[in-house]
């Protein structure tokens, strides 16, 4: 199964990625199956390394990610990192989100 031949190859464990524990779980669905992970420290693996780490690996084997899905928190953070990648922000700082800039001049 191709999920588990990427999540051996990401998590830390295995010589992956730091701070990447990773399995795979076969869905209920036909043909699909996740890559489950913790990311355990996302400054030194964020969101986004791992996530194009993964699809750079399912690309080359012919297919793509379906989706991404989260369970549970979030450090804000390791979000911001994520959506400053999307829009291709340079130099963006977690000061620049409103509610965070205004929680911390509270």
């Amino acid at each position: 199964m191709l999920a588990k031949k990427i999540a051996h190859a990401v998590r830390e464990s295995s010589g992956g990625l730091p701070a990447v524990q990773a399995m795979a779980v076969l869905l209920d669905e036909p043909r699909l199956a996740q890559v489950s992970m913790n990311l355990v420290d996302w400054q030194r693996t964020g969101i986004v390394e791992v996530v194009r780490e993964i699809r750079r690996m399912a690309h080359e084997a012919g297919t793509e990610i379906d989706h991404c899905e989260l369970i549970g928190l979030a450090p804000a953070g390791a979000l911001l990192d994520v959506a400053a990648d999307a829009l291709g922000l340079r130099d963006f700082t977690p000061d620049q989100a409103l509610e965070l800039r205004l929680a911390r001049d509270r």
